[in-house]
């Protein structure tokens, strides 16, 4: 069945909320993370984050240009996958910018009661670019969609990409472009909990921008600008 890539519009909060969920609970960080903390809880505090996302995406005070995407079944209707794609401007600093700010636990916006917060004190940058595929639509080409749906606009603007690949995703960036690597994060998760999940480890991958050869024009051809064969 085909799929659609398309912008998430407000009214897509709940649907990428559940998406979400749905595809993070059952990974070691996650678990670690919200261990002590209901679902309910856990789904009032994305809904709300995710709901703020998409609405300040196109915010014209946002230091952060953010891409909040989703890929949904053209029969059914249904998620498939999500992905969230950030631009960081030259001198971009995370701790300035309101719209990415990690509030504590108990302020308006902040961390559900439960959370993790020596977790999410270390490691909240790894939140902040997202991309998960739902369990029953896997291997339907949905990430790889999402994943190079970044490129044109890189590539206009000479800028390189960068993922964090899990031992999971890391093949698919690979296949998909990202090769090269710059850097690695390892996290024992069991500093963090007693679930016995051991070192976790992140590859920072980059790909770097690909230029466009210029289509040259024979002489009688007018005066356009060549396009793409």
């Amino acid at each position: 069945m085909p799929l659609t890539l398309s912008p998430c519009t407000p009214p897509d909060a709940p649907a990428f909320t559940t998406c979400f969920l749905a595809t993070y609970t059952l990974q070691p960080r996650h678990i670690t993370t919200y261990a002590s903390t209901p679902y309910a809880a856990q789904h009032a505090h994305y809904l709300a984050a995710f709901a703020a996302g998409i609405e300040s995406q196109s915010h014209p005070t946002a230091t952060l240009e953010s891409h909040y995407l989703k890929v949904t079944d053209d029969v059914t209707g249904e998620w498939v996958a999500y992905a969230i794609w950030q631009y960081l401007p030259k001198g971009y600093v995370a701790e300035e910018d309101r719209f990415t700010e990690v509030k504590e636990e108990g302020e308006e916006g902040g961390m559900p009661e439960g959370v993790n917060g020596a977790m999410m004190k270390d490691f909240a940058g790894m939140t902040r670019r997202l991309r998960g595929t739902h369990p029953k639509h896997e291997r339907r080409g949905a990430a790889g969609m999402l994943i190079r749906w970044a490129f044109p606009f890189a590539d206009q603007g000479s800028k390189p990409c960068y993922v964090d690949g899990s031992s999971v995703g890391y093949a698919l960036y690979k296949r998909c472009g990202f090769t090269v690597d710059v850097g690695e994060v390892s996290v024992n998760l069991d500093k963090y909990g007693d679930q016995g999940f051991g070192v976790h480890r992140w590859v920072a991958m980059m790909r770097e921008p690909v230029e466009k050869p210029e289509v040259e024009q024979s002489a009688g051809e007018g005066d356009g600008i060549g396009g793409p064969s």
